[in-house]
């Protein structure tokens, strides 16, 4: 495992390593021991015989002044007298985290509300921020061989490529004194909102963080396309512009119209279209990065295969860390889909079993899209696995927040980490509270995308004019 293209491994064993030698630093804790290949990115605080440790960064929503050290006194404080008051101030923090929790009888997990540094875990014995550093550890220190898929899973559901490895999900903690995973959210009764009260309760937190980026990084990064997403980036951090780098990754399309171009394709000469219409309007700094031009080195290309799982895209990979500065950080435009009507009515608001596997086949392995058999069962073990009874219980959208569980917490933040390695990355969405308050909006809301049309109304209202996925402007 080539330690330079991962970001920040950690290791977290029930059992102390005797033998592996990638992650040298170990902290032991009450019920398990912590590994990583420097403290540098780990910060601790004690009171009482409790401990917090966190992996990563991250900030209070509520306030961007609060410093790290700060929140996490603040969340260790709250954890030795409520955990429900705990769990509520979780809500609002935003970063790429983990958190452990120790105390004198048992040491708990906790992570970022989309998994965006990720775990994976095996059974009860090793958890891992990395597939693949995960199965060489088994192997070489447990001697277990892990069995592979024998198709690529990419982030179906809470599995991983290996049989037996799963993906941690956002929404549970696991306890090493118990030895059991449950649910932190949802813990109160779900109901519907009007996109206006969304909009209040969120807008403020969003504008926070525009205030917390501009103090923490000189280097700002933002991945522009032709969708409202990348636009609503864009309309959030308007007061940033002078400050921040666009960029877009762009295809081959040869000069060919659109008609001759495939589907594929269409989409890029769609996004190029729109992109060339805002950089010129609006005057950004902004640099297409066309896929031809950046050629994998044999080295970079062996390394990169060694130590990643998502195989999203080598080339992008390959362009982040060629292009972007260290110690800077990427504004994406992800997680904004649980503001939109993603799936059908009668499949969002469903309970029923069979059309849910209707919603989630299409991001199934391609191999095993066609059986619904295999499909349930797989859905069914995830289920029970991730207590989605208690989904149920609470009136939560089972659809939407499969949407968030994994194809978010799953596909989404594997490939962040796989891509991004050499850089932080920073989604606004990005916290347990503002994903709540998007799953409340009504479907008519989500069909128009009214939240995110408002919010581009509110803050930069001439980002409207053009329209996103079409050639058309407000004035066609």
């Amino acid at each position: 495992m080539e330690n330079e293209l991962i970001s920040q491994p950690v290791l977290i064993t029930r059992n102390k390593c005797e033998t592996q030698k990638v992650l040298s630093n170990e902290i032991e804790l009450t019920k398990c021991f912590l590994y990583s290949d420097s403290t540098d990115y780990i910060d601790r605080i004690e009171s009482e015989n409790y401990g917090i440790y966190i992996i990563g960064y991250i900030l209070d929503t509520r306030n961007p002044k609060l410093l790290k050290n700060e929140i996490i006194k603040n969340l260790l404080s709250l954890y030795i007298e409520d955990e429900t008051e705990f769990l509520d101030n979780l809500n609002y923090l935003n970063g790429r985290f983990i958190i452990l929790i120790n105390t004198p009888t048992d040491t708990r997990i906790y992570v970022d509300s989309t998994n965006m540094k990720p775990i994976f875990y095996y059974e009860d014995l090793i958890f891992c921020t990395h597939e693949k550093l995960l199965v060489d550890i088994l192997k070489s220190e447990l001697k277990i061989g892990i069995e592979k898929y024998p198709f690529l899973m990419n982030g179906f559901l809470d599995y991983s490529n290996y049989i037996n490895i799963f993906k941690f999900n956002p929404n549970m903690t696991y306890s090493f004194q118990s030895n059991e995973f449950s649910r932190i959210f949802p813990y109160r009764n779900f109901d519907y909102q009007t996109v206006q009260m969304v909009l209040e309760n969120t807008l403020p937190l969003l504008n926070n963080q525009v205030e917390w980026l501009d103090d923490n990084y000189k280097y700002l990064y933002l991945s522009l396309t032709g969708g409202i997403d990348s636009k609503t980036s864009m309309a959030l951090s308007k007061s940033l512009k002078s400050k921040i780098k666009y960029f877009t990754y762009m295809t081959d399309i040869n000069n060919k119209s659109f008609n001759e171009l495939n589907r594929f394709n269409q989409i890029y000469y769609q996004d190029k279209y729109i992109v060339d219409q805002l950089v010129y309007n609006f005057d950004l700094d902004h640099q297409f990065f066309y896929l031809k031009n950046y050629i994998p080195t044999k080295n970079f290309l062996s390394k990169l295969k060694e130590s990643v799982s998502s195989q999203h895209s080598y080339k992008l990979a390959y362009i982040l860390d060629r292009e972007l500065k260290d110690n800077s950080i990427h504004i994406k435009s992800t997680i904004y889909g649980m503001a939109k009507m993603n799936f059908g009515q009668k499949i969002q608001d469903t309970e029923d079993t069979k059309n849910i596997i209707d919603a989630i086949a299409f991001w199934a392995p391609k191999e095993i899209r066609e059986n619904r058999h295999l499909l349930e069962e797989l859905y069914l073990a995830f289920a029970d696995r991730t207590e989605y009874s208690l989904i149920d219980k609470y009136n939560y959208p089972i659809a939407i927040m499969l949407l968030w569980e994994f194809r978010m917490s799953n596909w989404h933040s594997n490939i962040t980490q796989e891509t991004d390695f050499k850089i932080e990355t920073f989604v606004f969405m990005n916290t347990r509270f503002i994903i709540d308050q998007l799953i409340s909006l009504n479907n008519e809301d989500r069909k128009n995308n009214d939240y995110l049309m408002k919010i581009i109304k509110s803050k930069w209202p001439a980002l409207n004019y053009f329209l996103p996925n079409s050639f058309l402007t407000l004035e066609d």
